[in-house]
């Protein structure tokens, strides 16, 4: 059986690698609406739209001036309006026939932590728009 390895994962927005990644999730949910008829006696539903959200860790790196400093200054702490980015979450890695999670998104939020013994983190929160596929690197 083959596994994916947390060594070969990489997050990319746009075409940027973000530096330091030490984790990410990514959580797809359906929806589902309440189309129960007036004297029935259980509840019964019926499945609507999909949506995906993730969040991703990493140590905060003053130095990146790629994506992550990007993600943190420009798009992190929002003064309205902003443009969805492109991400992609390979999780095999980043060769041809790797496959990787891919769809536009916001950046929701940033948290930055700091503890008094240990490295200063970052969470990037994204709300997915529009659908998330399964692609195969080339």
């Amino acid at each position: 059986m083959a596994y994916a390895k947390g060594v070969e994962a990489v997050l990319k927005i746009g075409s940027d690698s973000i530096a330091q990644t030490s984790s990410w999730s990514i959580d797809v949910t359906q929806d589902t609406v309440e189309c129960s008829a007036i004297g029935a006696t259980t509840k019964t539903y019926e499945s609507v739209m999909v949506g995906w959200t993730a969040s991703v860790d990493v140590f905060f790196d003053a130095d990146d001036s790629t994506a992550q400093a990007a993600i943190i200054t420009a798009g992190g702490i929002p003064a309205g309006a902003q443009n969805s980015v492109t991400a992609s979450f390979y999780y095999e890695g980043e060769t041809a026939g790797d496959k990787y999670f891919t769809g536009s998104a916001f950046v929701t939020g940033i948290s930055p932590t700091q503890e008094a013994n240990g490295l200063m983190t970052t969470t990037i929160s994204l709300q997915g728009t529009g659908a998330l596929t399964q692609s195969t690197a080339s």
